[in-house]
């Protein structure tokens, strides 16, 4: 956190309802640096396309991705630090069962399963900022395939249990691809 600018793209009182959104801006040598061995999913590209997409709810399948806080463990410091954590990250099928406009926000509920017993975490803490993805399927030589994949939500909430089932909420497409993309259009940086 020390290495990014913090842009906050929105803030509400109300941490369930949202909004709770903002940008981690990396300076221009960093994306340079990491752009030699990782690649970036180009929102603008996207933009007019997602903002067409039909309601979260009608559509799929998804999937979260995202670090969970209780699956993080301390490890042996690697020669010459004087500590290591290890971050296990969880990508997994949600159901996007509801969706919502709020004002210039949109947001998505996803249903997502938690407990031991099933080998998933109690909490989902930790998973603010996790990826909601949108895949495309299609089918080649009679096998379904992942034809696409774009960012269709931003996770910021996790709800009180209600029976086996957690809502983690996430803010959706015109919440990524118009607010958080003009924002950071606002500082020069799209």
């Amino acid at each position: 956190m020390d290495y990014v600018q913090k842009l906050t793209v929105a803030r509400g009182s109300d941490e369930a309802s949202g909004p709770d959104l903002a940008l981690l801006i990396l300076s221009k040598k960093d994306v340079g640096r990491l752009e030699t061995t990782k690649i970036f999913h180009n929102l603008s590209k996207r933009k007019s396309r997602m903002l067409g997409e039909p309601g979260a709810d009608k559509i799929g399948p998804w999937v979260m991705c995202g670090l969970v806080g209780e699956m993080t463990e301390n490890t042996a410091p690697q020669s010459g630090m004087s500590g290591a954590i290890a971050f296990k990250g969880l990508c997994g099928p949600v159901v996007v069962s509801r969706t919502r406009n709020d004002g210039n926000f949109d947001y998505f509920s996803a249903e997502v399963n938690f407990g031991k017993g099933r080998g998933l975490p109690e909490s989902y803490g930790g998973c603010s900022g996790s990826g909601l993805w949108r895949l495309v399927l299609g089918k080649k030589n009679g096998a379904i395939t992942v034809e696409e994949i774009y960012l269709g939500g931003i996770a910021y909430y996790q709800s009180a249990p209600n029976g086996d089932r957690k809502f983690i909420e996430c803010h959706g497409y015109k919440s990524i691809y118009e607010n958080a993309l003009n924002e950071l259009a606002n500082i020069g940086g799209a």
